[in-house]
């Protein structure tokens, strides 16, 4: 963080006609090592996904606390190493640059000028505060190496790893994540808002602010993206973060390899299988802080400027998980997503599935209505926003869905599931009942008819 280096900036007119002024700012630079934890919490989630729970008795990552497998695993299996185990390697590229989009051969003036204001997500326009941010990309690459007794073991997870995990494919998943700010950042716009701060006189401590929840409101109704304000272990405290949705996150599956084991005797033992992944996950780059009044942010560490001694990492990579079967045991139909106004985000979350439910799924729906039964002994739905199930109601006459509370965040994970020993028993006891061997595929608007109003098969439902 450079607070010395303050470059006056114009306020256009355009933004604020009646009020224009010159905005100091400053640029913050966020720590680097939370986005290398979640991408290595990421590659661990995308790996093991893949398997049954318990599948590795024995889990390592490099660079995480080595008194954490003391925690939870008895002494003596420590000593036997029980396998399957898995190894997770991970080693950043520093020498990736996106293409020479992200090159830093400008210097800090060249940074400042450029400037983000008028992209600011946090836009307080009665005390001029600004808020912007410029992501980056990390290229991290991880070798995950699989330890399992025997040939056999070797062979079959040799393959279901080639299959699974796509080697050979580049493609990606879209994911929710929660960015570390800078509290000294936070503190000064706390001040500049006119919270009060109470500041400590051993300056080791953190100052805080008085009404945390006031300012934390204050936040989210100034911001176009959620603030949070939790605990972090790296430093014990409790700090601010930035939650971004649907964050692209590039997966490399590049080789898989294996060898012969090691020799034990007259027998081979300990067979290892070998895959390289290469990750392109997003991370803050630095934010740009604009007021008109004078910064007073301190240059410091905040993660390493501790009294009490070591430091630990945590992860915070907070996935979307809307799961491919529902807790009847139905298989998910399809998966979709819906996107939100950002002006709707206090109202209630509501959603019309008409265009969604079309075709064949709109005629069982129809006909479960027609019978007096209610499409959801068939049909369930399951929605997912900033990582949370949404609750609601649904009302299947109209198709609209409507949630208890108010939403969060503009995106929302949708997964549709169906029973289908249901569809196929309607498909073959109530549809088609009468259908011989052989013969022509009907129309579906003639399977059925309402019973209480002039039905017209020919008109467009």
């Amino acid at each position: 963080m450079r607070p010395d280096k303050l470059v006056p900036f114009d306020y256009k007119k355009d933004f604020h006609p009646k009020n224009s002024k010159k905005l100091n700012k400053s640029i913050c630079l966020p720590s680097t090592i939370q986005a290398y934890n979640m991408a290595t919490q990421f590659v661990k989630h995308w790996f093991i996904s893949k398997f049954t729970p318990d599948t590795f008795k024995t889990i390592y990552i490099d660079g995480k606390n080595v008194f954490d497998e003391f925690r939870r695993i008895p002494k003596i299996e420590l000593i036997k190493r029980p396998k399957p185990s898995l190894a997770i390697v991970p080693s950043i590229n520093w020498e990736f640059n996106n293409e020479n989009v992200e090159m830093y051969q400008y210097g800090l003036n060249t940074y400042q000028a450029r400037g983000l204001f008028k992209d600011s997500f946090f836009k307080d326009q009665v005390n001029n505060l600004h808020l912007g941010i410029a992501m980056q990309t990390l290229m991290v690459n991880f070798g995950i190496r699989v330890r399992v007794e025997t040939r056999p073991q070797q062979l079959d997870m040799y393959k279901f790893i080639q299959i699974a995990h796509r080697v050979g494919n580049v493609y990606g998943e879209d994911v929710d994540l929660d960015f570390h700010i800078p509290y000294s950042l936070m503190i000064q716009i706390a001040e500049d808002a006119g919270f009060e701060v109470e500041y400590n006189k051993d300056t080791k401590l953190y100052p805080k602010i008085k009404n945390i929840h006031g300012f934390l409101s204050y936040l989210n109704t100034h911001s176009s993206l959620p603030f949070l304000y939790k605990f972090r272990a790296e430093n014990g405290k409790n700090e601010f973060f930035l939650r971004m949705q649907r964050m692209y996150v590039n997966i490399n599956p590049a080789d898989i390899s294996a060898d012969d084991g090691e020799k034990e005797g007259h027998m081979n033992n300990n067979f290892i299988i070998d895959l390289n992944v290469e990750i392109r996950f997003p991370a803050p780059q630095f934010y740009a802080y604009y007021s008109t009044t004078t910064h007073k942010i301190k240059t410091i560490y905040g993660a390493w400027n501790q009294a009490t001694g070591v430091v630990s990492s945590i992860y915070c990579f907070k996935g979307v998980e809307v799961p491919p079967v529902n807790a009847r045991g139905w298989n998910m139909w399809l998966s979709t997503t819906y996107e939100e106004d950002e002006s709707k985000l206090d109202d209630l979350l509501v959603i019309d599935f008409k265009e969604l439910f079309q075709g064949e799924l709109a005629e069982y729906l129809q006909q479960c209505i027609i019978q007096g039964m209610s499409p959801a002994i068939f049909c369930d739905i399951i929605m997912v926003n900033s990582g949370e199930k949404v609750l609601g109601r649904m009302n299947w006459e109209t198709m609209v869905f409507a949630s208890i509370h108010p939403v969060r965040a503009t995106g929302t994970y949708i997964g549709v599931y169906l029973d289908m020993e249901y569809i196929n028993n309607y498909i073959i006891c109530a549809r088609d009942g009468d259908k011989n061997r052989m013969q022509h595929s009907q129309n579906p608007k003639t399977y059925y008819k309402r019973p209480d109003t002039n039905y017209n098969p020919a008109a467009k439902p």
